[in-house]
Order: C-alpha cells, then sequence, then structure tokens
C-alpha cells in the first residue's frame, strides 16, 4: 500500500537531507520505531547566546516526546519558557569496515527532531508520563515501588515536545569490496554492535528475590 502525507512528517528547511540524501526518510514508523528503542538522546538549546545540550532520557508517547528531569534543571526551565530545541538519537549497530580509509562507517539509525514544547503541569497526567518513563526502561518496575509522593511531583519538571518537525538517516546493509586485489589483502566487512545486558547485581544487603520482569529484561532486544 503506497504511503500517504499523513504516514510521512513534512520535510522542512531544517530536515532536509542533503547529503547521501537517500540514506533519509520522513516515515513515521520508522521514526517511531528507532525512538521506542533509544534509551537517551541529546537536548540541544541556545541559553543566553551560547549553545548548550544535555544527555536525558526520551519517551515516547504518540505524537510527543516527553522529557522529564529535576525542577531546577535549567535546560527545561527554559524550554517550560517556550524555547526551541533540537533533539538528537543515534543507534550504533555495526561498525562499516570498507577497503579504504573513506569506505569506513557506522552502520547507524539516527534520528533528529526540531521544536519547542509545554510544561505538562497537571498532577495526573504528570504521574502518568512518569509511570510511561519507566514503562520504557524497565517494564512492570512501577508498579512493584511505593507510590510517588507529592513533593516529588511538585519538584520534578517535565516537558512535551510535538513530533512534526522531524527526520531519521540511516546507514545499513553490506560492505563493497570491489577491489579484488585489496579484497584478497585486507579484511573488510561488517562487525555488528549492540548493547549488551550483563548480570544483575543486587545492591549491598538487599536479600529480596530477583524478579521476573528484571529476568525477562533481554527481551526487550537491546
Amino acid at each position: 500500500m503506497p504511503q500517504t502525507a499523513d504516514d510521512r512528517y513534512p520535510a522542512t528547511e531544517r530536515t532536509q537531507v542533503r547529503r547521501k540524501a537517500d540514506r533519509a526518510t520522513y516515515d513515521k514508523t520508522t521514526i517511531h520505531a528507532i525512538l521506542d528503542e533509544a534509551l537517551t538522546c541529546t537536548v540541544a538549546i541556545v541559553k543566553n547566546g551560547y549553545p548548550h545540550c544535555q544527555p536525558m532520557i526520551p519517551l515516547r508517547d504518540g505524537e510527543r516526546i516527553v522529557l522529564h528531569g529535576a525542577g531546577d534543571n535549567a535546560l527545561l526551565a527554559h524550554l517550560a519558557d517556550g524555547a526551541e530545541c533540537c533533539i538528537s538519537v543515534s543507534l550504533i549497530d555495526g561498525l562499516h569496515l570498507g577497503q579504504t580509509i573513506p569506505d569506513h562507517s557506522f552502520d547507524y539509525r539516527s534520528a533528529i527532531i526540531y521544536g519547542s514544547g509545554a510544561e505538562i503541569l497537571g498532577r495526573y497526567e504528570k504521574l502518568a508520563c512518569l509511570e510511561k518513563v519507566f514503562a520504557h526502561i524497565v517494564p512492570d518496575r512501577w508498579r512493584e515501588m511505593d507510590p510517588v509522593d507529592s513533593a516529588y511531583l511538585d519538584y520534578v519538571r517535565v516537558i512535551a515536545i510535538p513530533l512534526a518537525e522531524c527526520v531519521t538517516k540511516i546507514n545499513a546493509g553490506p560492505v563493497d569490496a570491489d577491489d579484488p586485489i585489496k579484497a584478497a589483502a585486507i579484511w573488510a566487512g561488517r562487525v555488528p554492535l549492540r548493547l549488551s545486558i550483563g548480570e544483575p547485581e543486587p545492591a549491598i544487603g538487599c536479600t529480596a528475590p530477583l524478579p521476573d520482569y528484571i529476568r525477562r529484561y533481554p527481551e526487550r532486544g537491546l
């Protein structure tokens, strides 16, 4: 079935990819999948005339990205005042080792989002967003915790930024070894990379059994 305008984000002056444009896509399903897999992102703003960026946890909640942090976080305060930001997500899938120096690269999936958001002030929506953040990182953990107290809920700041101006760029596929002389002398190819999930390490003094949702954690496919 052919894509429609509703299946893609519109290309803008900021998201139009010009170098190796064949690697770019504005497909919503592709961009959503990258954001759903990412555990970290970089959020960049201009503050007091200077560039400023910070790593944060991205949560895709439908057609918006939700960020959260300390109530006195300067970057979040800037966003709460209506400042624009650029959010960058990169997933590295492998080393791309070619036959020459310029042919070396990463296999990657990346996404860039531009926009400005608004602070979520409603207590119910705020709490729901925080629960979704937990579910994004460690599913089922939230229900085991004590309820969030009102002091923490008042302190934490939550910002939602609409997914309206975004693009993804992907490099994947086999490595070409088209020079037969080099192919016989220099190894070329792809080295897959992925996040590794290690053995859980209990906190000092913790005697509780390891919960099933931690045992199942590798199923999230990291």
